[in-house]
């Protein structure tokens, strides 16, 4: 079955909802637990002092990490949806200015970032699937056919200086392969796109 935010909820859908987080909150609580356990009774209690001591700042660095991931994700989808891409790009790039490593500078890394960013309840997000006469980078799409879908091209740049042009390449790659197709043989009629391109902490959004 199921589940999304625009439902009517009663006790019983309200538990099916948030099950998948308590059972993530339990099992993270059950790893500390049972880490306490073998690192006081075979490491020492100098140890496992330490380990409480740095605890509450593990914490507090993974809260704002789901704080922007969370949060950011679900404001970005939503602006991309409503076809604002210059407000989207404007808080992708503070995401990505508060999350990421510049290390983290390579295709692969921000295809998964985007596709982890961009999963949102109501919504399936698509990776690599053959459309139209090739193959796209990630879809976005929603559980009813009335409602928006969103194609994604991702490119990675070398330079700052070619971020704009190879974000229209990517948006023009969507158009001249035709991943919209695929869509709409499937009857979504409402298919928007957009080409991203990447350069370490910064990203440029180009809507077809």
């Amino acid at each position: 079955m199921r589940i999304q935010l625009t439902d009517h909820f009663d006790y019983k859908r309200l538990l099916r909802f948030v099950l998948p987080t308590i059972f993530m909150i339990i099992c993270t609580s059950v790893y500390s637990i049972v880490d306490g356990f073998f690192v006081s009774n075979f490491v020492g209690k100098t140890a496992f002092a330490s380990i409480n001591l740095i605890m509450p700042v593990l914490i507090a660095v993974g809260s704002l990490g789901f704080m922007f991931g969370t949060g950011g994700s679900a404001v970005v989808a939503k602006l991309m949806g409503e076809k604002k891409e210059k407000e989207a790009q404007k808080l992708m790039n503070d995401v990505l200015k508060n999350s990421i490593s510049y290390y983290d500078n390579y295709e692969s890394f921000y295809h998964g970032f985007m596709i982890g960013f961009l999963k949102a309840d109501g919504y399936e997000v698509k990776s690599n699937r053959e459309s139209g006469k090739g193959r796209f980078d990630i879809m976005v799409i929603p559980y009813e056919i009335d409602e928006t879908a969103i194609i994604i091209e991702c490119k990675h740049s070398k330079n700052k200086a070619v971020l704009k042009k190879e974000s229209e390449d990517a948006a023009k790659q969507i158009i001249g392969m035709n991943y919209q197709q695929g869509l709409k043989d499937e009857g979504y009629d409402n298919v928007i796109g957009f080409g991203i391109s990447f350069f370490k902490k910064q990203c440029y959004i180009t809507k077809i």
